[in-house]
């Protein structure tokens, strides 16, 4: 997973709540990874609902947005923490 191209939008759609839903959606369909996230966590034992969630529209809609934007976010900063302002582990050996 690309965190650099992930971290612009998701900061976007945290400053711009009007367009959280669309710009999610977006970053979701780009980035088969997240899409998968927001499908697991759409469909857990925990959110499951009657039928079975297929399309990120419908993951937003069950899990919501806030929710939703905090698993991404939370999936990119496992990927790459120095992305988000952490040292890197090389600069700690110094």
């Amino acid at each position: 997973m690309k965190t650099t191209s992930l971290l612009e939008p998701l900061l976007q759609a945290s400053r711009r709540p009007d367009d959280a839903f669309e710009i999610l959606i977006e970053v979701a369909e780009s980035h088969p990874e997240m899409e998968t996230l927001l499908l697991k966590a759409a469909n857990s034992a925990m959110r499951r609902g009657y039928q079975r969630i297929r399309d990120v529209r419908q993951a937003l809609v069950r899990i919501g947005v806030l929710h939703a934007a905090q698993l991404m976010l939370e999936a990119a900063h496992r990927e790459e923490p120095s992305t988000f302002g952490h040292a890197s582990p090389a600069h700690h050996a110094a």
